[in-house]
């Protein structure tokens, strides 16, 4: 039987069981090829939960070990810190007592454009800036 090269995440971003060289490579390619191996077995050694190499599918199964370092690293659970949120009741915006919250009618004030016009300034509806005697220029 032939041995077949390991799988490299480069080539496949889908693959889920990777070598210790993808894993290398995922995780943090400036540690050394022989550092890194150094450091997986130290972590089989002291963490039993550590996802361990499969001899059948010749990897480990990356989804594993990438939730194994969220874990480990606190990530995706939220529940330690994130605030409690509480209910405080209803909004009342600082209404008046039995008032509703919302828009409050207004007292009808003198309109700006409620009075007539003045005659000497009639320019038939064409505003002063384009009429040229409105505008003074003749």
């Amino acid at each position: 039987m032939t041995k077949r090269p390991p799988i490299n995440p480069d080539q496949d971003e889908k693959a889920l069981y990777l070598d210790d060289e993808g894993v290398r490579k995922k995780i943090n390619p400036k540690i050394g090829r022989d550092a890194f191996k150094l450091k997986l077995r130290a972590l089989e050694m002291q963490h039993d939960d550590f996802p361990r190499y499969d001899a059948f599918w010749r990897g480990r199964y990356w989804p594993a070990v990438k939730a194994w370092l969220d874990a480990r690293n606190r990530i995706g659970n939220n529940a330690d810190t994130a605030p409690s949120i509480a209910e405080d009741g209803p909004e009342d915006f600082d209404a008046a007592k039995g008032r509703k919250a919302g828009v409050q009618a207004r007292q009808a004030g003198a309109a700006v454009l409620d009075g007539k016009p003045d005659p000497r300034k009639d320019t038939g509806g064409v505003s002063r800036s384009l009429h040229p005697i409105a505008g003074g220029r003749q």
